[in-house]
């Protein structure tokens, strides 16, 4: 049995193997590679990553991504948006939190999760690369208001 199922995994396996030959009949790539939309043709030579459109005209049109990425990036204005949450690791019993806040325990800074928020807005920010666009140096110069909304009012 582990005969005949050794042999059907074979011939199933060579099969799928022929299924793989190229019977197009295409020989290579063509001389010219033409697309037409509408009334204007997009002619791409071979070996060439330029292409040339024609609408009455020859346009060349240059790869968007020609030169190498600047070393230095400024954005202007950025306006940021978000929840303001923190996480309450005080012992309420120590000298040092009774002397700040007396009487105090941690039902006093409970959060209302949903209500807290963030309003961030930069008026820029720049982007420095340090090694090779891969580790970059981010800064700006902007206003962060947090809004902390508690359970119940802070005495």
């Amino acid at each position: 049995m582990k005969r005949i199922f050794t042999l059907c995994i074979a011939v199933c396996t060579v099969l799928a193997g022929f299924g793989q030959a190229d019977t197009t009949g295409r020989q290579g790539p063509p001389a010219n590679d033409t697309i037409r939309i509408g009334g204007m043709i997009i002619i791409r030579k071979p070996g060439s990553k330029d292409r040339e459109i024609v609408k009455d005209k020859e346009y060349k049109m240059r790869n968007r991504r020609g030169g190498k990425p600047s070393n230095l990036t400024t954005n202007w204005w950025i306006f940021d948006l978000g929840f303001s949450n923190f996480k309450d690791e005080t012992i309420y019993t120590s000298a040092g939190a009774q002397g700040y806040a007396p009487g105090s325990n941690k039902s006093w800074f409970e959060l209302k999760d949903g209500k807290s928020r963030n309003v961030n807005v930069w008026f820029f920010m720049q982007r420095l690369n340090v090694i090779k666009h891969v580790v970059n140096l981010k800064y700006g110069l902007g206003i962060e208001l947090n809004n902390y909304r508690y359970e119940q009012p802070i005495r």
